[in-house]
């Protein structure tokens, strides 16, 4: 235990002393995952992502991670959600709405609950 302790250690002060070759490791990853998985414009694991967008920050170790948004093709379009859900020929679409918001406003009642 205390090796990998040690190990830990090592790894973090290498990422510390030598911050050039952790962001060249860190561009590589990236580059590979957009390649890969992202696969911007084509079918990918995601689906079709027709955009993407992030930002790249450090913890406090200086390790750097990514927070970011992809956007799918053919997703919903945002200013007219609620004409298209109340149209009677889109009761599948409303069903899938509904149950959304159930699921996810349950879980967060269900946590909550006691929390008063």
């Amino acid at each position: 235990m205390l090796e990998k302790i040690r190990q830990g250690f090592g790894y973090h002060h290498l990422r510390i002393s030598d911050p050039v070759s952790s962001a060249i490791f860190f561009h590589r990853e990236i580059k590979a995952f957009l390649k890969h998985y992202v696969r911007m414009g084509e079918p990918s694991v995601f689906g079709k992502v027709s955009k993407y967008y992030a930002t790249i920050e450090t913890n406090k170790w200086g390790a750097l991670y990514l927070h970011g948004l992809m956007w799918l093709h053919g997703n919903t379009y945002l200013p007219t959600l609620l004409e298209d859900a109340y149209r009677e020929e889109e009761e599948e679409y409303q069903r899938k709405i509904y149950k959304c918001i159930d699921d996810v406003f349950y879980e967060v009642g269900a946590k909550y609950a006691g929390a008063q």
